[in-house]
């Protein structure tokens, strides 16, 4: 691998974890707005930006006698790498959190309708049907 394909490999590598960071934003909005429709569709799409991420990578590795000339920016980029993978661990979390939070929800008004159904409705049955032995 020659100095150019260096840069370029570079150059890709920045503008894939760019697209990652710009995914890993949109996940974090639809998140917070609990729309999970749309976000299957991102996570599609940011497995394939990783599978791209690791060929390049992969060709980075494989020109390991270039990185030398260009240390600053491999760890340039390589900080960026670990911010990203910070805010992708934070979403993560925030996805869990809400997550947790939804299923609290659906068993809170499964429980309530368990409730409603098993005894507030059924002494209102009984108690209409007490009215038959009233004599008027």
């Amino acid at each position: 691998m020659g100095r150019d394909e260096t840069l370029d490999c570079l150059a890709k590598k920045t503008a894939l974890l760019e697209k990652i960071a710009a995914n890993t934003e949109k996940q974090r909005l639809l998140v917070a707005k609990r729309e999970m429709r749309g976000l299957r569709r991102l996570l599609r799409e940011r497995g394939a930006l990783i599978d791209e991420l690791a060929a390049v990578n992969g060709l980075l590795d494989a020109g390991a006698a270039w990185r030398q000339p260009f240390a600053d920016e491999f760890r340039a980029v390589e900080s960026k790498q670990r911010e990203l993978l910070g805010a992708c661990d934070r979403v993560l979390q925030e996805a869990l959190a809400e997550r947790a939070r939804i299923a609290a929800e659906i068993n809170n008004s499964r429980l309530m309708r368990q409730v409603k159904n098993r005894y507030i409705h059924r002494w209102q049955i009984m108690a209409w049907g007490n009215c038959l032995n009233v004599k008027g």
